[in-house]
C-alpha cells in the first residue's frame, strides 16, 4: 500500500483490490499527518515520529521514558529506550556516536484488540538526499480502479496532534 502527499493532494493506493484515489489537501507534512490519521482514519504506525514537533511532544504523551540499556542492531551499537503512553508503547534503538539516529522501532498498540505491533528496521540513513519532485507523483498501476478516498481502518491510535496543540 502507498500514501503520497505532494503538498497539494493526498493519494492513497491499496494493493488489495488494485484501487487508488486522491483528495485535495494543501498544507505542510504535519498538517497532512493530522488529516490522514484523524479525518481519514488511516493508521500510520510512525506518524508521531514523522511530525516536526516529535522531540518536544514526547514528554507530553509518554508517561514513562526509561533506558533499557545498550544493544546492537544490525552491527550498530545502540541505546535501547522504552516509552510508554496511554495509547501505545514505543521502543527505539538509537545509534550511539556522532549520528544518533533510530536503527529499530517497535510500536505496540495497547488499546487495540490483540495489542498489535509495528516493527521497523532503519538503516542507510541519507541526510541530504537529492529527491526529485517526480518521486511524489503517483502513476496508477495497470488496470487500477479509481475510488473515493475514505477511512481504510478503524481508528486504533490518536491522530498526530497539530503543531503546538496539547495531546
Amino acid at each position: 500500500d502507498l500514501l503520497i502527499f505532494d503538498g497539494h493532494k493526498i493519494t492513497v493506493y491499496r494493493s488489495a483490490g488494485n484501487t487508488w484515489g486522491s483528495i485535495p489537501f494543501t498544507g505542510n507534512i504535519d498538517q497532512a499527518l493530522v488529516y490522514v490519521t484523524g479525518d481519514l482514519g488511516i493508521r500510520m504506525p510512525m506518524s508521531r515520529m514523522m511530525s516536526s514537533g516529535f522531540g518536544g511532544e514526547v514528554g507530553a504523551w509518554a508517561h514513562t521514558i526509561r533506558s533499557v540499556g545498550p544493544a546492537t542492531v544490525g552491527g550498530v551499537a545502540c541505546d535501547h529506550v522504552a516509552l510508554s503512553g496511554e495509547w501505545e508503547d514505543v521502543q527505539v534503538w538509537i545509534a550511539q556516536g556522532a549520528q544518533p539516529v533510530p536503527q529499530r522501532i517497535v510500536v505496540t498498540y495497547k488499546r487495540a484488540e490483540g495489542q498489535p505491533q509495528f516493527r521497523a528496521q532503519l538503516r542507510d540513513w541519507l541526510f541530504d538526499p537529492a529527491v526529485p519532485d517526480a518521486t511524489f507523483q503517483f502513476t496508477a498501476p495497470a488496470n487500477a480502479t479509481m475510488a473515493p478516498v475514505v477511512p481504510m481502518l478503524p481508528r486504533m491510535q490518536p491522530p498526530v496532534p497539530a503543531e503546538g496543540a496539547k495531546p
